[in-house]
């Protein structure tokens, strides 16, 4: 009985010391995580307890980085250099939404301040950059007068040359932020020599003054921690918000894509297209880089893009096809008002990359199915055509739209600029590998499922685990779009917005002893994680490409059940 109770003890006592261990190890995990700082290399600096400390030794830092990047070279003689970190910048700014001031009264505010056009220079020394301040916008006045009036009030005391650029999208009725800033860029060129390009939504507010706006050896994430998430990074790959990056570094990752219509994706695939440079993204500490994101519903001319993650893409030959050089638009107005350069466009980008235009229009007969929509343009028709992945062809006549749902047999018209715009992608190039049937499989889905029909094909194609996918032809429904499968779909549960794709066949795989190959996320890549092939099926990816044995680490080996050979495949290196 002793004996027990003794051994009872032992453990309590032991059980003890451990949670007393977990207790202990939390405490220190939570002071490291609180002392640790980095430099803008994310090399740690030092360990101190105190913020302030913390954060005047980083400013010592940055100032000595900005030293190397900026100051040496602007060396003139008998000029004054602006200072990189200037005494008079705002600690902590007060955020006040309010009131919505007026257009007079901010232009009054800032009448003895401001040169013209939205620009400031300082007098009393030599600025080390011109920075380009250039805001994608469409219907967010209230918000756009917030903003104008609190960078007015902040870039000033930074001592920096800046013009601000509003570059509004007049048409399509669907925003296109990223293209849209591909245009303030180009077209803020022609009016103002800048070094630097800061990307600025319309609704960050800046809180901090020694947030400093311009561009040193590195893209900076400068509006990084925001209060609409408690002021953490959302994910490290987060790079939205404001974005400062030098013109030579966005034009070497050819701008953003111009392939997102409606709300998501183009910050992620900006962030793809900086690392594929290794390009590092740099931030400053949280106290400083501190934003205020005003609030706002979900703009009716801006819905979440269900189709975001088909053009997030990191493959070589897509984003140097798809970004500056792809941009097709028009200017409607460039105005100069006394606060900003208002540039107004519209766009053609989606009827252009997505469709081929034919000259005629489409013979009508009993089995031709149509539908048609009061639009204001052709890009809104073809972006309606598009999202429905039902739509094979549009035209557009009177300000209508006219969606094609069979085949179109083209006929000459008489009359003059009538055109039908053929989809590029079709239907029929998937069934040679897939079988389509009427119905939804409900087996477990894995994987991302916004993806368009075509890119969600391509990547079930290319990854030996994919059977099957079914997909939502409905482009009102909210379920899921592309549900890939890791098991055969022998039956199908009823549906009329499903059609369910099976693989007809599997190719067999042997390894070589001395060349490999291996997939990742539907593309075949090479040693230096850049992908090789574009949109090949996975035995054309093991015929044509390959890499040394020795460069690789992980297999992942699969089994067909029918003939029990091994099918190999690299999923990481």
């Amino acid at each position: 009985m002793r004996l027990r109770s003794f051994r009872s003890g032992s453990f309590i006592l032991k059980f003890g010391t451990f949670l007393l261990f977990i207790e202990l190890f939390y405490v220190i995990h939570l002071i490291i995580s609180n002392i640790v700082w980095t430099d803008m290399d994310g090399n740690i600096l030092f360990l101190m307890l105190n913020k302030e400390h913390r954060i005047d030794r980083f400013l010592k830092s940055y100032e000595g980085d900005c030293e190397i990047s900026l100051r040496k070279q602007n060396l003139r003689k008998n000029t004054t250099l602006c200072d990189c970190l200037p005494s008079v910048t705002e600690h902590k700014i007060t955020i006040n939404t309010a009131r919505t001031p007026t257009w007079n009264e901010i232009a009054n505010k800032y009448n003895k301040t401001l040169s013209s056009k939205g620009e400031y220079k300082p007098n009393d020394c030599e600025p080390l950059q011109s920075v380009a301040i250039i805001i994608p916008y469409m219907k967010r006045d209230s918000h756009l007068k917030i903003l104008i009036n609190h960078l007015h009030f902040i870039l000033p005391r930074q001592k920096i040359h800046y013009r601000i650029f509003v570059i509004e999208q007049n048409s399509p009725s669907i925003f296109n932020k990223a293209a849209i800033m591909n245009i303030g860029f180009v077209e803020a060129g022609k009016l103002f020599n800048f070094t630097c390009s800061i990307f600025h939504d319309v609704d960050m507010l800046a809180e901090d003054g020694r947030n400093m706006y311009n561009c040193l050896y590195s893209p900076r994430h400068i509006g990084s921690h925001v209060n609409k998430y408690g002021y953490r990074l959302f994910y490290n790959e987060l790079i939205g918000g404001a974005l400062a990056i030098t013109p030579k570094h966005f034009r070497r990752v050819n701008g953003y894509s111009t392939s997102f219509y409606g709300w998501g994706g183009e910050d992620d695939d900006m962030k793809n297209r900086l690392s594929a440079q290794s390009l590092k993204i740099t931030r400053f500490p949280k106290e400083i880089s501190r934003f205020t994101m005003l609030k706002h519903e979900q703009d009716k001319h801006n819905p979440t893009n269900k189709f975001r993650r088909s053009a997030v893409d990191t493959r070589k030959l897509v984003y140097e096809k798809d970004g500056l050089n792809s941009l097709n638009y028009s200017i409607v107005e460039t105005r100069e008002r006394s606060l900003f350069t208002l540039i107004k466009a519209n766009l053609y980008i989606s009827q252009h990359n997505q469709f081929n235009k034919i000259k005629g229009s489409c013979k009508e007969t009993r089995y031709f199915l149509t539908k048609s929509i009061s639009t204001d343009s052709i890009e809104d028709c073809s972006i309606l055509c598009y999202n429905d992945q039902r739509c094979l062809s549009f035209d557009f006549y009177a300000n209508y739209c006219r969606k094609h749902f069979k085949p179109c047999v083209i006929e000459d018209s008489n009359k003059e600029n009538r055109y039908v715009y053929d989809k590029k992608e079709k239907i029929s190039s998937i069934q040679v590998a897939f079988n389509m049937k009427l119905g939804i499989c409900k087996s477990k889905t894995m994987g991302f499922t916004e993806y368009s029909l075509h890119e969600c094909a391509r990547l079930c194609q290319n990854d030996l685990k994919c059977h099957a996918f079914s997909y939502n032809f409905n482009p009102d429904s909210d379920q899921p779009l592309c549900q890939r499968k890791s098991k055969q779909c022998s039956d199908l549960q009823s549906s009329s917005d499903f059609y369910t794709f099976s693989r007809k066949s599997f190719v067999k795989y042997y390894l070589d002893s001395d060349k490999i190959y291996y997939i990742t996320q539907g593309d075949c890549y090479g040693n230096d994680l850049i992908p090789a092939f574009i949109s090949y099926s996975v035995d054309y990816c093991a015929s044509n490409f390959s890499i040394p044995y020795d460069t690789i680490s992980i297999f992942d080996i699969f089994y067909l059940s029918s003939y029990k050979l091994n099918v190999g495949r690299i999923v990481a290196v």
